[in-house]
């Protein structure tokens, strides 16, 4: 398997979820919250998965249909990396930081 992370912007969060129910992933696969400096509000969404060679051709070649989402996603596959290094190599590569939120006390 390879590993992949990817991201969407935040206007684009609910197509990719709704993208990844009609795969059969469940819903709520862009579940991390991330923008350029850590803080809210977030400004994109991620995920990190492990995946096959025939989701790295639907992302690299995407169908008609799926041009638009794919068209804004940020992705990147690595066959070398530990999953939570390729995660932060990531974002990293692109200024983002996972949304941390304040403690309620």
């Amino acid at each position: 398997m390879t590993s992949a992370v990817l991201i969407l912007p935040d206007a684009n969060r609910d197509a990719g979820n709704a993208f990844g129910v009609e795969q059969g992933w469940g819903d709520n696969n862009f579940s991390v919250a991330l923008s350029g400096d850590g803080s809210e509000p977030a400004t994109h969404w991620g995920c990190r998965a492990d995946v096959g060679p025939s989701f790295i051709e639907m992302v690299e070649n995407p169908s008609p249909e799926n041009e638009p989402l794919v068209a804004v996603l940020i992705y990147s596959f690595s066959g070398t990396l530990a999953p939570y290094d390729h995660w932060v190599e990531t974002l990293s590569a692109n200024g983002l930081s996972v949304v941390v939120t304040p403690e309620v006390s």
